[in-house]
């Protein structure tokens, strides 16, 4: 808990000097910040709470939703979790609220403080790139060595439950979780780095160095040495979203490919291993689809319980206790029916197709890859610990330039005589 309360204060006087750098700083590192708790809460709850009272202090109690694109899916899920929360049959924890809710907080804070200016911008892909560096690098001698002493340390001193053993292997490498609660979370970590850095390099917001390449060798490495077949998907989904850049930088796409044919090459033994683990799935160690229906059905009967609004806030973790059949509850889906049941369901829904609108609408079809990918990662493979507003953050940098964009070529336009 020290180590959480000494995170959480310093955080706290960045914030107090620069909220704005602080909010883009909790976002670039947000995964492993999943690591801190203090008590029952983690940190990036108590500093969410602590930051929304302050921007709401000092903006006069004025919430400025005029022109935040997600407020209708916001307050249905918000309700959704309120509601599941009083009306669910399981003990009521306040803490797993706010920990819930806290997730809708830091989207809020992020579209309210971000100004996509030369510095602010510079400063979110400097931040971002050093935290996916040592990230991804940590994570690299996990996979070959099998030891994560951080991780451990935090373990002993009953600050974190680990979610895996060090014997844990796939695709011939240990799963490595480096700096996070679960190796699903490391990669998509990876994955989703990746791509954000190369849109935002191909839509030429920064240059591309020797540095990046080195960078991205490891990240790629990283959503492999995550052993988690959805995530693969997942960052192979969610790079189509550079499709229409390809053509005119090439120059910048090529030594990627070189990085992927170079490991390869040298670890065909690995990516032997990977594919063979989608071709034959059902040989491959983990999820299977007889399992998923398992957990389905086990799922159904918990949610029929209570289907309108159900069972209550972190009910599934009482579920895979009762039931076995549940196993982990690997997929939101299951999550979310046992817990807040049918309305709980359909504000997701609403979440997604109420981010694809904002997307469509602003012409941005391609950005459309990176939450389908996520989606479809949460639905397989459920993620633990990262909620579906998460993609989010990646999302609202895109949305904010263009804006700043529209803005400047209407200010300029030449006025009509």
């Amino acid at each position: 808990m020290i180590l959480s309360l000494i995170v959480l204060a310093l955080l706290l006087v960045f914030y107090h000097r620069s909220p704005s750098r602080c909010v883009l700083l909790v976002v670039s590192v947000f995964p492993s910040l999943l690591l801190l708790g203090i008590g029952s809460l983690t940190v990036l709850s108590i500093l969410g709470y602590v930051a929304l009272l302050a921007f709401l202090i000092k903006n006069r109690w004025n919430w400025q939703l005029d022109r935040f694109p997600f407020m209708l899916s916001f307050i249905f899920c918000i309700f959704s979790y309120f509601l599941s929360y009083y009306k669910g049959g399981y003990e009521r924890h306040p803490s797993t609220l706010l920990i819930s809710l806290s997730n809708y907080v830091w989207v809020y804070l992020l579209w309210q403080m971000y100004r996509p200016s030369v510095r602010n911008r510079t400063f979110l892909i400097k931040c971002l790139t050093g935290y996916l560096l040592l990230l991804s690098a940590y994570g690299a001698v996990e996979a070959f060595t099998g030891i994560n002493p951080i991780v451990d340390f935090l373990e002993r001193h009953g600050m974190i439950v680990a979610l895996q053993g060090s014997d844990y292997v796939r695709f011939g490498l240990y799963r490595a979780q480096s700096l996070t609660v679960w190796c699903s979370i490391f990669g998509t970590a990876c994955g989703l780095g990746l791509v954000f850095l190369l849109l935002q390099s191909f839509k030429g917001y920064f240059h591309l160095s020797a540095k990046y390449y080195i960078l991205f060798g490891l990240l790629l490495f990283g959503v492999i040495a995550s052993g988690t077949r959805t995530v693969i998907a997942m960052t192979l989904i969610a790079s189509c979203s550079l499709m229409p850049y390809m053509r005119r930088n090439v120059k910048f796409i090529l030594p990627l490919c070189a990085i992927i044919v170079l490991f390869s090459v040298f670890g065909h033994g690995v990516m032997g291993s990977v594919v063979d683990s989608f071709l034959n799935h059902e040989q491959t160690e983990g999820s299977s689809v007889e399992g998923r229906e398992m957990q389905y059905a086990a799922a159904l009967w918990f949610y029929q319980v209570s289907p309108l609004y159900g069972n209550g806030l972190g009910f599934i973790n009482e579920a895979i206790q009762l039931d076995g059949e549940l196993l982990g509850g690997e997929s939101i889906v299951f999550s979310v029916l046992v817990d807040r049941g049918m309305i709980g369901a359909w504000s997701l829904i609403l979440l997604l197709v109420q981010v694809l609108y904002v997307l469509i609408k602003r012409k941005m079809y391609f950005l459309c890859f990176l939450p389908l990918s996520f989606a479809f990662a949460k639905i397989m493979s459920l993620l633990p610990d990262l909620s579906e507003t998460f993609i989010i953050l990646y999302l609202i940098p895109f949305i904010k330039q263009q804006e700043l964009e529209y803005e400047d070529s209407h200010h300029y336009l030449p006025a009509r005589v």
